[in-house]
């Protein structure tokens, strides 16, 4: 099973269009989300967004970043934690948006696979047969990266610019 992961789109709803369109090309069956879905001054694109995501709740695993407001929390169709453990391919991946757990600080339970985002910057590391990944930004990359996600498979975990080619990998 394919889970494509996204983090920080901050009501931008053209990057999202892209994300969306690559997530079916991958033919991804898993979209985890890892927060700030809401814009950074403004709440005016957030339905948009709750629009767009509605086809795909079902696939959707969702966490609550630290822009994320009450009217976003309204109108998504899923629900929002602060952290989440599922199971992807037999391996234990806990999501989070990294605003309160990070690979610095961790929480007392976590996955073979630790996703977090919020710093708006891409990166896969190994540590003691532990992935600790973030998707970036799919709208606001920082420090001159790209608009990024992460693939991860049966056998890999691929950090991918928006275009679908792949920046990083690790074996998992």
């Amino acid at each position: 099973m394919k889970a494509m992961v996204i983090s920080d789109i901050h009501g931008d709803v053209k990057h999202l269009e892209n994300a969306i369109e690559r997530y079916k090309e991958e033919k991804a069956s898993k979209l985890f989300i890892l927060g700030d879905f809401a814009g950074y001054f403004s709440s005016i694109n957030d339905e948009e967004v709750a629009n767009m995501l509605l086809p795909y709740a079902k696939e959707i695993s969702a966490v609550r970043g630290n822009c994320d407001n009450e009217h976003i929390e309204q109108i998504l169709p899923f629900g929002l934690l602060d952290i989440r453990h599922i199971n992807l391919n037999g391996k234990i991946v806990t999501i989070t948006h990294g605003h309160l757990y990070n690979k610095y600080n961790l929480p007392e339970y976590c996955g073979d696979i630790f996703l977090s985002g919020h710093t708006h910057y891409g990166i896969i590391s190994k540590e003691h047969n532990k992935i600790f990944a973030n998707p970036g930004s799919i709208s606001k990359p920082r420090n001159g990266s790209e608009h990024t996600y992460l693939l991860i498979d049966e056998t890999h975990i691929y950090l991918k610019n928006l275009e679908g080619q792949i920046i990083e990998q690790e074996e998992i």
